[in-house]
């Protein structure tokens, strides 16, 4: 259950980031699971990071407590602190309290948990990382 839950997930977080009219403004469509070649890539872009799910026992049903990111990278030199804030920003309000449809399974709530800003001048990009914890019944 744990990876149709993980793949189901991933899909529909992909979907609706690219559904979103400011994200998609923001991004310009680049929402990935998987990244495009190094010499496609353009910034500012959205990865699904790591997709945790853990069993979340219950007499009612079977259920699953997954916790996911989604890290939002910059290239932009003077101004990505800024950016990522902003696409970081945008996925909360998009994601918090906002239920995805999945294709097999139910997702019962979904609620941001917490952000972290990162810089890396040698590779000259910025990305905040940020953090939902979600509810999927079978």
């Amino acid at each position: 259950m744990a990876d149709e839950i993980a793949l189901e997930l991933q899909a529909a977080l992909i979907a609706s980031i690219r559904g979103s009219s400011e994200l998609t403004d923001f991004l310009a469509g680049r929402a990935y699971a998987t990244l495009p070649p190094v010499d496609k890539l353009a910034f500012p872009f959205a990865q699904i990071g790591p997709i945790e799910p853990r069993p979340l026992y219950s007499d009612c049903s079977r259920s699953e407590r997954v916790i996911f990111s989604i890290e939002v990278i910059s290239g932009s030199a003077g101004e990505g602190q800024v950016e990522v804030s902003r696409g970081a920003g945008l996925l909360k309000d998009l994601l918090d309290g906002n239920p995805l449809d999945l294709a097999t399974h139910r997702m019962v709530s979904i609620n941001w948990k917490t952000q972290t800003y990162e810089h890396d001048a040698l590779a000259k990009r910025h990305s905040m990382l940020v953090v939902f914890s979600s509810v999927i019944d079978e």
